[in-house]
This record gives C-alpha cells, sequence and structure tokens, in this order.
C-alpha cells in the first residue's frame, strides 16, 4: 500500500547573505548563510490512485536556517 503525503504551496520569504576573501592565487572561500521562513497552504494525501487535498485551517509559520562555507576559483 502506497500513502506518500505531503505539504503543498509554501508561501515563503527567503534572506541570504555571505562574504568571499581572496584565500591563495585564484582560490576564493567565505561563509553564507541563509534564513527561510513561509507556511504550508495544502496538505496533500495519495492513497493508491486516489488523490485528496485539504486547506490547512491554522497555518503556522516555518523558519529554516542554513549557514556554510563556499568556495571559488576565479581567474
Amino acid at each position: 500500500m502506497d500513502l506518500p503525503q505531503g505539504l503543498k504551496e509554501p508561501d515563503g520569504y527567503v534572506l541570504q547573505g555571505g562574504f568571499d576573501r581572496h584565500l591563495v592565487g585564484a582560490l576564493w572561500g567565505g561563509l553564507f548563510s541563509t534564513l527561510a521562513m513561509g507556511r504550508y497552504d495544502t496538505l496533500q494525501v495519495r492513497l493508491g490512485k486516489g488523490l485528496g487535498t485539504e486547506s490547512i485551517r491554522a497555518r503556522a509559520f516555518h523558519f529554516w536556517f542554513f549557514m556554510g562555507a563556499r568556495f571559488r576559483l576565479r581567474s
């Protein structure tokens, strides 16, 4: 029995920033961070060949925070 489900149509916003510094030769590197927020609008459930969707009444905001390092070669 296949029971996939998911949330659809996130209404959201993304704020991203970071910096790069010259390391050595053509190598540059830096840090970045991303803050995303949104709320889901619809819940979708698939049961066999049937598909059901339902609007979420009490939509809450969700927040995601990512950070990492980035490297690039620049000539």
